[in-house]
């Protein structure tokens, strides 16, 4: 538990895959800079040669020291009272990640092209902030409906956005696993930035492919409706995903508040029967750097802050 929220995390092989490519990163304090209540990361390793690994796993440690309490005002040039406080320590925190990858690679033949998908929340004054790149996916769960709050990076999702593909066809089309951004996979990374209220009673759900692939929303809201203990949830989820094939590795991070996470399971039960359970897929434009109002009027989707920013030091 940290302070007011509960966390529970699993990565898992799966059924397939000879080695595991995800990588997850939970950080608490006192792990984590001062104000900030968690950070969680989900990534998904991209590359042959076991490259996909190295790119995660360096990810995830990179991430421990960027956010630990000795390091963080060392490299963050914001000012705390700038309501995008997080959301450009996440921004800069990633574009520098793709950078070292990249430097990585060049230096390794064995590590030609790898990259990593980044999902990342971090937990900080009643709201949760996002940084994502990928197809990673993070989820906010909220009075019964279960709300995406990123939007694929893949060949698929554009199609589906173009009218090409329908969403049943993305599902089962065979270049579903083609992504379009990865950190260390080109010079520069296009972030997608977002903020939610986290309140009492909701649920962030983090997780790689190999589980979005196989566990529908509707799955995914019945267990959070039925189980109360985060962790016990992550590990259904993922035996489900590997009842299923298991054919990818599979990451699964879930934070509750402890309000919520306190409710008993008959409780849990009774709400779970008298709730009309809505499943909301957002749609985010990475492209457009307009907020965008949610169910508290409060969401930002912010992309390219040029000239909000500044400069990133050498």
């Amino acid at each position: 538990m940290s302070g007011q929220l509960i966390i529970g995390q699993l990565s898992d092989r799966g059924k397939v895959r000879e080695i595991n490519e995800d990588n997850l990163c939970v950080l608490t304090p006192p792990s984590v800079a001062g104000g900030i209540d968690a950070l969680l990361a989900v990534m998904d390793g991209i590359g042959g040669h076991q490259a996909g690994e190295v790119a995660s796993r360096f990810v995830a440690e990179q991430l421990k020291k960027l956010f630990s309490p000795d390091k963080f005002r060392e490299w963050v040039m914001y000012s705390p009272d700038n309501p995008d406080y997080y959301l450009f320590a996440l921004k800069e925190a990633i574009e520098r990640l793709s950078d070292e990858l990249n430097q990585k690679a060049s230096s390794n033949a064995q590590l030609f092209r790898m990259g990593t998908t980044a999902t990342i929340a971090l937990f900080a004054q009643g709201q949760v902030h996002l940084g994502h790149v990928g197809d990673s996916r993070a989820y906010l769960f909220h009075a019964g409906a279960l709300q995406q709050l990123t939007k694929d990076h893949s060949w698929v999702m554009e199609q589906v956005e173009l009218g090409v593909l329908t969403a049943a066809q993305a599902a089962v089309d065979p270049r579903r696993n083609q992504i379009t951004r990865a950190l260390g996979l080109a010079n520069t990374v296009k972030v997608d930035l977002r903020r939610e209220l986290f309140g009492a009673n909701d649920a962030v759900l983090l997780c790689s492919d190999g589980l979005s692939t196989l566990v529908s929303n509707a799955e995914i809201v019945e267990h959070l409706q039925t189980i109360s203990d985060p962790q016990r949830v992550c590990e259904k989820l993922v035996e489900l995903a590997n009842t299923r094939g298991g054919n990818d590795n599979i990451t699964v991070i879930l934070a509750r508040s402890a309000r919520d996470a306190a409710m008993d399971e008959t409780q849990r039960l009774d709400v779970a029967k008298d709730e009309a359970t809505q499943i909301v897929g957002a749609k985010v434009d990475a492209s457009d750097d307009t907020p965008v109002l949610s169910r508290h009027g409060l969401t930002q989707v912010m992309t390219q802050m040029v000239g909000k920013s500044k400069k990133k030091k050498k």
